[in-house]
């Protein structure tokens, strides 16, 4: 369950809580040359799929969700008709001065049950977590400015007109 936004505050102000034990966290996706975009999200792990026809069903598992007002008979489907599965791989660690470590990695995502196995899109990222919220040191942050500008110097495995995966799950057609 996500909720993004480009305004950092307004995904932050939506906390969403489950009614189990999530894996939460709160990120901010980058997209060249340097667009932000933020969200809060839980993740909610389960040994088998959940039945999740309309939203009250879904409320039942993130209670935060009947806070948007949304009929609860209205009806969930899965974006596109479509059906991924992920792979992240862990990467290095890069240290900018003196700062916390920053953790890279890759992930794809392949089209569930598809023949050939190649990733419909992948995704680099990285880490970087703060003692306190809004806390990271100056030379980190310059550091990894300069870091990911570099990196859209490499047009031929950097994709200048990139989007989010959500996103790209949301204009395949």
């Amino acid at each position: 369950m996500k909720c993004r936004s480009a305004d950092r505050y307004f995904a932050a102000a939506h906390v969403l809580v489950t009614s189990a034990k999530p894996e939460q966290k709160f990120e901010e996706d980058v997209l060249p040359p340097f667009q932000s975009r933020f969200a809060n999200s839980a993740v909610l792990e389960s040994k088998t799929e959940p039945h999740l026809p309309n939203v009250a069903a879904l409320a039942k598992i993130f209670p935060g969700v009947s806070k948007l007002r949304i009929p609860g008979k209205t009806p969930l489907e899965v974006v596109n008709s479509l059906h991924f599965h992920e792979i992240f791989r862990k990467l290095c660690q890069i240290e900018f001065g003196k700062g916390p470590p920053i953790r890279a990695g890759a992930s794809f995502w392949y089209l569930t049950g598809e023949a050939d196995r190649w990733p419909v899109i992948a995704e680099f990222s990285f880490d970087l977590e703060a003692p306190a919220p809004d806390d990271f040191p100056l030379k980190v942050l310059t550091g990894v400015n300069a870091w990911f500008r570099a990196l859209q110097g490499f047009p031929g495995w950097f994709n200048l007109d990139a989007t989010t995966k959500t996103r790209f799950a949301y204009e395949a057609q």
